[in-house]
């Protein structure tokens, strides 16, 4: 039951960051993509002997979590940029 109300909060933050990107999209698709989202942050998270280094992992599911949305490939370069100066 957390699970599902994290992913349905998580869900509406999603539209309200990403809407713009995602022209058409239904509460479904949304929650949906928030599956994808879930699964993409906890294997960033949970890192193993031979995982890439932290700001490689971060940068990669920044990315693909973007892509998911829609937002187009400059603006997602920017984003992870000055995320990855960060770690």
């Amino acid at each position: 039951m957390t699970l599902a109300i994290i992913r349905d909060n998580d869900a509406k933050k999603a539209k309200d960051i990403f809407g713009e990107y995602c022209e058409g999209w239904t509460e479904v698709d949304y929650r949906e993509a928030e599956m994808l989202v879930s699964g993409i942050e906890f294997a960033t998270m949970m890192p193993t002997a031979k995982s890439a280094p932290l700001d490689v992992r971060i940068a990669g599911a920044l990315g693909a979590i973007m892509m998911i949305y829609n937002v187009p490939k400059e603006l997602r370069n920017r984003k992870i940029q000055k995320v990855v100066v960060m770690t």
